[in-house]
């Protein structure tokens, strides 16, 4: 099946959304190289293309996280909807943005040269202010009508237009072919090609953002989930859910009344365990683990209440509902 892609067409700052496949984003790019075109988030995983995962190997240090938080459907279900190829012509670009519930991701830059602007996580609320659901990695496109946007971080009169962005720390610089380039939670950033450019990014969700993962989540649970609940029969809830996610109802069903858990004590101990095996074994590895584990437990203890609120209510309402619909 050729999966069916939204793509960019135009140069940047100008261009429009185009709805095709992956086949025929291809062949526009082969055959007009000079006019931007940029096939950008090609998620393919999810797109029955997972065969391209054994010609490359994930860096080590990256995507170390247990299977409860790489495949929660809450937190983004990262090792299938965050695993994207992204090939555009020269010119093409990702404007501002912030990635996907607040989560980190590296990229390789298999071909060409690639620009980038990235602000530091700390001035995540300094840029954000303001700008809606445009903060927690939603499109501009499809962020709230009466928010502002983010700053253009490429636009040569930025500090004149964004005035804020004279506070922040902006960092600039050029991805060559074969460079991987880190972008941690949090990061307002923008990249543009410079050269036609292929390039593969995996976001990922392990102990070094959890905290903000989980935050993300609550606003998600409190804001979409949980209103959509109170209003509809469960069944019709977790049907209507189930294929906006495309997985079944029963793996659904059981990630949501599993939910309240995610956060326990033995989950925060694996998830530190995994994302320390980056690092040597021995003093090296314990000392990472030993980090990890302190800064994400006082980052938790920020966001766990809420996070723990949210999911027992959404619980209780599924919980309540199906009983009552075997009846």
């Amino acid at each position: 099946k050729d999966w069916e892609v939204s793509c960019s067409a135009g140069p940047a700052g100008a261009e429009a959304e185009v709805e095709t496949t992956v086949g025929e984003a291809l062949r526009t790019i082969g055959a007009n190289p000079s006019e931007p075109f940029y096939l950008n988030a090609w998620a393919y995983v999810r797109g029955g293309s997972e065969g391209l995962a054994e010609d490359f190997s994930v860096p080590k240090f990256f995507e170390r996280a247990p299977d409860f938080l790489s495949s929660n459907v809450v937190l983004g279900n990262s090792s299938i909807d965050m695993r994207w190829l992204y090939i555009g012509s020269k010119g093409t670009a990702s404007p501002t943005h912030v990635d996907t519930n607040l989560s980190s991701a590296w990229l390789w830059c298999a071909s060409g040269r690639k620009e980038w602007i990235c602000a530091s996580g700390e001035d995540y609320d300094l840029l954000t202010a303001g700008t809606g659901s445009a903060a927690h990695g939603y499109r501009s496109e499809d962020s709230d009508t009466d928010s502002d946007p983010l700053p253009d971080f490429f636009d040569p009169q930025l500090f004149a237009k964004w005035p804020k962005t004279r506070q922040a720390r902006l960092y600039r610089g050029v991805q060559e072919k074969g460079d991987v380039c880190f972008n941690p939670s949090r990061c307002v950033h923008a990249v543009r090609n410079l050269e036609a450019c292929v390039s593969l990014t995996h976001n990922f969700v392990d102990a070094t953002n959890l905290a903000d993962v989980a935050s993300d989540a609550t606003r998600s649970l409190r804001e979409e989930i949980l209103p959509m609940c109170r209003e509809m029969r469960p069944k019709s809830f977790l049907k209507h859910l189930s294929r906006s996610l495309g997985i079944s109802r029963a793996e659904l069903s059981q990630a949501l009344l599993d939910l309240p858990s995610l956060l326990s004590d033995e989950n925060v101990e694996e998830a530190v365990s995994c994302a320390a095996g980056g690092a040597e074994p021995g003093a090296e590895r314990e000392a990472c683990r030993a980090k990890l584990h302190a800064e994400l437990r006082r980052r938790l203890a920020k966001v766990k209440p809420a996070f723990e609120e949210a999911a027992a209510e959404l619980k209780e309402r599924l919980a309540a509902g199906l009983s009552s619909s075997k009846k």
